[in-house]
C-alpha cells in the first residue's frame, strides 16, 4: 500500500509510483471518485473535441502534436479503442 500525507495546506504530493502508473506529467488532470469510505483516483480522459477545434488552423497544429505527445493518431485510436492503461490491468 502506497500512503501519502496531507500537509497544512491540504494537499498530498502524488507518489512516484502513482506518478509512473498513471504515466503522469506536470499539468496533467486528474479524476477523484468517492464510493463510501474509498477514493480512487485515474488520469482524466482529455477533452478531444477542445483540441480538434484550436487545431483548426495551422498554427495550432504543433499544439496538437504537442498535446497528443507527438503521435495524434495513436492518441486518437487509443481514444477510440479504449484507454489501454485500463487495459493492462
Amino acid at each position: 500500500m502506497i500512503k501519502g500525507i496531507i500537509s497544512s495546506k491540504n494537499q498530498v504530493t502524488i507518489p512516484l509510483e502513482v506518478r509512473s502508473a498513471l504515466r503522469l506529467k506536470v499539468g496533467d488532470q486528474l479524476e477523484w471518485n468517492i464510493v463510501g469510505q474509498s477514493v480512487t483516483v485515474a488520469r482524466a480522459k482529455p477533452d478531444i473535441e477542445a483540441a480538434l477545434r484550436e487545431a483548426q488552423t495551422p498554427q495550432n497544429i504543433q499544439a496538437l502534436q504537442d498535446w497528443t505527445g507527438g503521435d495524434t493518431l495513436r492518441f486518437l485510436r487509443e481514444m477510440r479503442d479504449g484507454d489501454p492503461l485500463e487495459q493492462d490491468q
